[in-house]
């Protein structure tokens, strides 16, 4: 997908192990993730910019925030930052 390419607000969001871990989900994922966590839309936006239901779009970016969790778990990044992943 070539939203990421273009996308400026990646430039100032995060280390290179966050962009590469976003670009590692599956469309949907990365969709929903950035079109909420990063561009602040809500879930019945992004549901109609999918084309699905709110609840799958709530499913979308739990996935994807759990795979970004488990990516930066093992390149070392997450826990420079603090974060701990429970599954």
């Amino acid at each position: 997908m070539e939203f990421l390419q273009y996308n400026w607000s990646l430039d100032y969001k995060g280390e290179e192990s966050v962009q590469q871990s976003l670009l590692s989900l599956a469309n949907e994922l990365r969709c929903a993730v950035i079109i909420h966590d990063i561009l602040g839309y809500f879930y019945k936006e992004i549901a109609v910019v999918l084309d699905t239901q709110e609840s799958g779009v709530a499913r979308f970016i739990s996935i994807g925030r759990q795979e970004i969790t488990k990516l930066l778990l093992v390149s070392g990044y997450a826990t420079t930052v603090g974060i701990n992943y429970r599954p």
